[in-house]
């Protein structure tokens, strides 16, 4: 029997970076959101290519969030 004390393993990719991935990908969510608004107002014959561009982004983000194992956790 062993005395050694496992140690819990590290994440892959630390805190600091994740927390800065979680609000980036908030914010440009947020500037996406209003960008698509604003432009089927103002510019409605471009609300069709601006709202694919937008779901674009917005899924990359969101492939990228998830991989990297970004949470939002209120507790913590």
């Amino acid at each position: 029997m062993s005395h050694v004390t496992p140690t819990p393993e590290q994440p892959a990719v630390p805190a600091g970076l994740r927390t800065l991935i979680y609000y980036v990908a908030l914010t440009v969510g947020f500037l996406g959101l209003l960008a698509s608004g604003l432009v089927a107002i103002y510019l409605p014959e471009q609300a069709e290519n601006t709202g694919q561009a937008v779901g674009v982004i917005n899924g990359a983000l969101l492939f990228l969030t998830g991989a990297l194992g970004v949470a939002y956790r209120p507790t913590r």
